[in-house]
C-alpha cells in the first residue's frame, strides 16, 4: 500500500488527546490518515458499521472497553483490520496475552519509533493482502474469460489426461460426430486416431515442451460415424481445473501457418517498424521472463530506460519525417554497441528501452554510460542539415528480489528523470538506488516538501475552495458568431499566491483526486457560464479533465444532473481530453466521447500530433474539436516546412469533419500562416491572457 493513499485508521482510546498525539506522529512521518477516535467498544461497534477501515491502535487503559472487546468484535465481523496493542506496561504477560487474543503486535505506549515501524509493516501487509485479493479476483475473471473463450472457439479443442479426455468443446464435438462430452469421456484419444497418428501423438506427449514436439502435425481420425477427419493437431502442457493434463488444438485439413510463416508473424508482432528494434510489447514480456528467471538467483540483468532529451523541440525544428530519420540513427547507435545478448527496444515516441543480461552495478552503469555516450556522438543528416540528440538514462537491476514488471519500469524511468534533476539538459546516466529514494522522500516530507505535502495542500484546497479560475479565449478564423473560452484552474498556495496545474495535477490525477478538482471545476464554471449568458454572451466554455474522470462511470450521469441543474444547453459546454491520456485510456475514451453525444455535449482532444500516430487514436474518438500541439506552430512564420506541415494537418482534420484550434499564438506575424493553413480557431497571449473575467471583444474580429 503507497504512503500516498489515504490510510483509514481507527484509534480506540481513552484519551482524545492521546489520540491526536498518534495522529500527529503517524503525519510527521509521512502517513496520509483519515482518523477517527473512538472511547467505547459502543462507539468502535458504531464506526465498523459506518465505514471500512484499514488499521486500528488500540491503547489497553482503564476505559469503557477492553482490547479483547474489540478484538473479539473485529473477528466476529470477519474483518481484516490489524489491531497495534498499546499496553502501559513491559510486563511479558500482557505482551503475550495480547498477540493471543489476535493483535497484529504489542508496544509500549512510549515507543514512537516502533510503533511507527510496526505501523509500516501492518501497511505493507495491508498492501499486500489487498493485491493477492485483486489477484485472486483477476484470476477468477481470467479464467471465466478462458474457459467462454474454449467453449465458442471456433478450433476444435480438448483437455485429455491419461489418454481420456475430460474437457471438449462444442468444435471439437462436432469434428468428432458427438452430441454431448460425457458420449466422449468413455473413448480414449488414441481409439479416435489411426496408427500413424497414435504413434506421433504418444511421441509428442512424452516430452510436450522440447523443440520437437512444437509446431502443429498431420493427424487422420474416424468420427462416431465412421467418417475420416483430416486435420492438423498442436499438443501444449496444460492445467485444466486444477488437474495437470495435456491441451490438444485440432484444426481440419486448411492447417495452421508454416512454421516459417508463423515466426515471420511473431518477428513483425514484436517489431517496431520504424527502427527495426523491437516494441513496448515484446519489452514488457521479456522483462517479465527476466525477473521470473532471476527469482532464482545468479548473475542479476540491468534494465535501461534511455529518454532522448527534447526530442518534442528536434521534431518541431526539422520536422516529423526528418524526426524519424534520427530515430532510426540512434536504433543503429545502440546496435553498434549493445552486446550480442541484449534486448533493445523502441518503447515510445522518443523512448529506447533496454535489458542486458549478467551485469552487477557497475557494470550496469558502464554499459548505461555506453548507450549515452553512443547517442551522444551520433549525428544525423537530415535535408543538408545536421542532428544531433542526447538521452537521459536511467537503469537498475533486475535481479531476485522479486519486483514485478510495473515496479521496474516505474524505477528507471524515475531513474531517468533524476537525470534531469540534476542536469535541466539531460545526458547522463542514473541508477536506480531504492535506499536513496526512500531517504529522499523522508527528507522531503520533514522539509514540508514532496508529494505528501502536496497531496495535503490539494486536499486542503479542496475542502477550503482553495481554488481559482481563468479564462483564455479562443477566436474563430471562420466568423463562427459564438463565443468561446477555455477554462484553467490555478491552485492558491497559503498566501493566495496561484500554482500552475501542471505543478499539481499530475499528481492529483495519479493519486485519484483529479476527478473531485474535475467536478469542483465543472460545478464553478456552469455557475459562471449560467450568469454570464443570462447577460445575452452566446458563450461555451471548454474544460480539460484528467483521466480519473474519463475512467469514472459514475460521472456522466452526474454530469448530466449538474448541466440540467444550471439550465445550460448541453453544447454550451465543451469537455477536453489530453491526447497522451486518450492513448493510455483508449477503450474508456472512446465510450466517454460517445457517452458525451448522447447528452449531446461536445467533445476536444488537445495536444494533437504528439504521437506517433495521433489519426490512429482519433478514428476512435467522438470529438468535434481538435486542438492541435503547441510543437507545431513554433518558427513557423520563418519555416515553410512547418507551414506544410501544419497544413496538411489541419486539412486531414478537415476532411474527418474536425474544427481545428492552434494554440501558443504568441505574436502578430504567425496569423496569416495560420489563416492559409485553414486554421478554424487560434488561441495565444497575443489575443489575450488567461484572466479572472471572461470580458474579451469578440466583435474586434469580425
Amino acid at each position: 500500500m503507497r504512503d500516498k493513499d489515504n490510510i483509514r485508521l481507527i484509534i480506540a482510546d481513552a484519551s482524545a488527546n492521546r489520540a491526536q498525539e498518534l495522529e500527529s506522529l503517524l503525519r510527521n512521518a509521512g502517513h496520509s490518515t483519515r482518523s477517527e477516535h473512538v472511547g467505547s467498544c459502543e462507539a468502535f461497534a458504531a464506526a465498523l458499521e459506518r465505514g471500512t477501515w484499514d488499521l486500528c491502535i488500540c491503547r489497553n487503559t482503564e476505559a469503557d472497553y477492553a482490547p479483547k472487546d474489540i478484538l473479539d468484535l473485529i473477528r466476529k465481523l470477519d474483518l481484516e483490520i490489524p489491531v497495534i496493542l498499546l499496553e502501559e506496561t513491559s510486563d511479558p504477560e500482557c505482551l503475550t496475552t495480547g498477540l493471543a487474543m489476535g493483535a497484529a503486535d504489542v508496544i509500549l505506549d512510549d515507543e514512537d519509533q516502533r510503533l511507527l515501524l510496526v505501523f509500516a509493516r501492518e501497511l505493507k501487509n495491508l498492501g499486500e493482502r489487498k493485491e493477492r485479493q485483486r489477484a485472486d479476483q483477476t484470476l477468477a475473471e481470467s479464467e471465466r474469460r478462458c474457459q467462454l473463450l474454449l467453449d465458442t472457439s471456433s478450433a476444435a479443442i480438448a483437455y485429455v489426461h491419461e489418454g481420456m479426455h475430460i474437457y471438449a468443446n462444442h468444435a471439437y464435438l462436432k469434428l468428432f460426430g458427438y452430441e454431448d462430452i460425457d458420449d466422449l469421456m468413455a473413448v480414449p484419444l488414441l481409439d479416435m486416431l489411426d496408427e500413424a497418428s497414435q504413434q506421433e501423438l504418444k511421441s509428442r506427449m512424452k516430452s510436450p515442451e522440447s523443440p520437437e514436439s512444437q509446431g502443429s502435425f498431420a493427424i487422420k481420425g474416424e468420427s462416431s460415424d465412421g467418417s475420416i477427419v483430416d486435420a492438423h493437431a498442436m499438443l501444449f502442457g496444460a492445467v485444466y481445473d486444477g488437474e495437470a493434463c495435456m491441451q490438444i488444438l485440432i484444426r481440419e485439413e486448411a492447417g495452421e501457418p508454416s512454421g516459417e510463416l508463423q515466426a515471420k508473424i511473431d518477428e513483425i508482432a514484436s517489431q517496431d517498424l520504424l527502427t527495426g528494434l523491437n516494441n513496448r510489447a515484446h519489452f514488457l514480456r521479456t522483462l517479465e521472463s527476466t525477473i521470473e528467471k532471476n527469482k532464482t538467483g545468479g548473475t542479476p540483468s540491468a534494465a535501461y530506460y534511455l529518454n532522448l532529451d527534447k526530442f518534442a523541440d528536434l521534431k518541431s525544428d526539422f520536422g516529423i519525417n526528418n524526426a524519424d530519420i534520427v530515430l532510426t540513427d540512434v536504433a543503429t547507435a545502440l546496435r553498434s554497441v549493445a552486446p550480442q545478448s541484449a534486448v533493445l527496444c523502441r518503447f515510445s515516441d522518443d523512448v529506447f528501452t533496454a535489458i542486458v543480461h549478467d551485469v552487477n552495478a557497475e557494470k550496469a552503469i558502464a554499459m548505461g554510460e555506453e548507450f549515452r555516450h553512443a547517442i551522444d556522438e551520433n549525428l544525423s543528416d537530415v535535408g543538408g542539415r545536421t542532428a544531433q540528440v542526447t538521452a537521459s538514462v536511467g537503469v537498475a537491476l533486475v535481479d531476485d528480489s522479486g519486483s514485478s514488471p510495473q515496479d521496474t519500469l516505474q524505477q528507471i524511468h524515475h531513474a531517468s528523470n533524476a537525470v534531469r534533476v540534476t542536469n535541466k539538459d539531460g545526458n547522463g546516466v542514473h541508477f536506480y538506488d531504492a535506499k536513496e529514494v526512500e531517504e529522499k522522500r523522508r527528507a522531503d516530507t520533514i522539509a514540508g516538501g514532496g508529494d505528501d505535502a502536496l497531496i495535503a495542500r490539494i486536499d486542503h484546497a479542496l475542502r477550503e475552495n482553495a481554488f481559482q479560475l481563468v479564462f483564455q479565449p479562443f477566436i474563430s478564423l471562420r466568423g463562427d458568431p459564438e463565443e468561446h473560452y477555455e477554462v484553467f484552474v490555478r491552485m492558491l498556495d497559503e498566501d493566495d499566491n496561484p500554482i500552475a496545474p501542471g505543478e499539481f495535477m499530475p499528481l492529483a490525477a495519479n493519486t485519484g483526486v483529479g476527478g473531485k478538482i474535475d467536478r469542483w471545476v465543472i460545478l464553478q464554471s456552469i455557475k459562471i457560464l449560467s450568469v454570464h449568458r443570462s447577460k445575452g454572451h452566446d458563450t461555451r466554455l471548454m474544460i480539460n479533465l484528467t483521466p480519473n474522470s474519463v475512467s469514472d462511470t459514475s460521472f456522466l450521469p452526474w454530469l448530466s444532473v449538474a448541466i440540467k441543474a444550471a439550465r445550460l444547453p448541453s453544447d454550451a459546454v465543451i469537455f477536453q481530453l489530453y491526447e497522451d491520456d486518450a492513448i493510455t485510456y483508449l477503450k474508456q475514451a472512446r465510450d466517454f466521447t460517445n457517452g458525451l453525444k448522447e447528452l449531446h455535449c461536445r467533445a476536444s482532444v488537445s495536444h494533437f500530433g504528439r504521437s506517433d500516430n495521433p489519426f490512429g487514436t482519433l478514428k476512435h474518438l467522438n470529438v468535434d474539436f481538435v486542438k492541435i500541439d503547441g510543437a507545431y506552430v513554433q518558427n513557423i512564420d520563418r519555416k515553410e516546412d512547418k507551414r506544410k506541415a501544419l497544413g496538411e494537418l489541419i486539412g486531414s482534420l478537415q476532411a474527418q469533419g474536425k474544427l481545428s484550434i492552434v494554440p501558443m499564438v504568441e505574436t502578430a506575424a504567425v496569423l496569416a500562416s495560420l489563416w492559409q493553413a485553414g486554421a478554424n480557431y487560434i488561441q495565444g497571449n497575443y489575443l489575450q491572457e488567461p484572466t479572472s473575467e471572461m470580458d474579451y471583444d469578440f466583435t474586434t474580429e469580425d
